[in-house]
């Protein structure tokens, strides 16, 4: 008679189970060396010059609203020009220059030497610049006070041959719809309601 039992076989699964939280533990102990290794500064290194700047830019903001409805920029799509105007008092002594900003692409911005005739004007020829959204930036400084101004112009597609104003109209909305869709950088983001207008 056989009295020998039959042989036992091992489970797995113990086996499973300290394998499994050894590579969680692992795994997380990878995971907090990598956290504690990441720079996560929120200060930046030139804090106190950025602050600096942007309340400079605050200033000159504040010091230009007083002479809002004297500082002008206008687009005549006739003469293909655009006039900026300041104020007649500061039109002998104004230093600065005017940006011509193209949101939706930076390779096409301009930056011009402020140049004003005694009526305080300046005329820029609007010809070699694509139609659609721009922004005039105007910085100028009177007897050490520094000054800041801007405003969007849409710029009207040169007349041709074959354009009409039917037909110039619907183009020049068509485009303007494009341009509204196209990724705009974050400073100069625009309202699609401003740049639709007609």
């Amino acid at each position: 008679m056989n009295t020998q039992a039959p042989a036992q076989t091992r489970s797995p699964w113990p086996y499973a189970i300290i394998a499994w939280f050894a590579l969680f533990g692992s795994a997380m102990a990878a995971w907090i060396v990598v956290a504690l290794r990441q720079d996560m500064d929120l200060v930046r290194t030139d804090y106190y010059e950025h602050e600096m700047r942007y309340q400079q830019q605050i200033d000159r903001q504040a010091r230009t609203q007083p002479l809002k409805s004297q500082v002008k920029v206008g687009y005549d799509a006739t003469l293909q020009r655009i006039t900026v105007a300041l104020p007649a008092s500061h039109a002998t002594q104004a230093r600065g220059r005017i940006s011509i900003y193209r949101p939706s692409d930076a390779k096409l911005d301009r930056d011009l030497k402020l140049s004003l005739n005694p009526a305080g004007e300046q005329m820029l020829d609007t010809k070699p610049l694509r139609p659609g959204l721009w922004k005039v930036r105007v910085q100028w400084t009177v007897s050490g006070e520094d000054y800041f101004f801007d405003q969007t112009v849409i710029l009207a597609p040169p007349p041709s041959a074959g354009f009409t104003p039917q037909k110039g109209e619907a183009g020049l909305r068509c485009l303007l719809a494009i341009e509204a869709r196209v990724f705009l950088r974050p400073e100069g983001r625009a309202p699609v309601a401003s740049a639709t207008r007609s």
